[in-house]
């Protein structure tokens, strides 16, 4: 059984980390994940690459950011603002992981 850290908690989602096999599991509007390491690694340089690409959309509630998951067949449709969004928690969850373990460097 999972015992997850935290590392993103906020009304838009959150994004957790168990402490023993490492999956991360995440969710942000009405879709949750369970992802390895490597595949949220990738989920968030898909997110980063998604937020240089030009918004074409007709207006701004028009969902037309794909953004695939590691399972086949499965993608997330979201907003420019959507995706925006998405991108910031993700990069939140990085930076409090990359934290949580430098603050582990220094406890005996």
């Amino acid at each position: 059984m999972c015992e997850f850290r935290s590392l993103y908690y906020n009304d838009d989602g959150y994004v957790v980390q168990c402490k023993d096999c490492g999956y991360y599991q995440l969710a942000y509007g009405n879709t949750m994940l369970s992802l390895s390491g490597e595949d949220f690694r990738k989920m968030r340089s898909i997110v980063k690459m998604k937020q240089m690409e030009v918004d074409f959309a007709a207006s701004e509630n028009t969902r037309n950011v794909v953004i695939p998951t590691p399972s086949p067949g499965q993608y997330l449709l979201l907003t420019k603002e959507e995706s925006n969004r998405f991108h910031e928690i993700l990069e939140a969850a990085d930076n409090e992981e990359k934290a949580q373990e430098l603050i582990a460097l220094f406890q005996l």
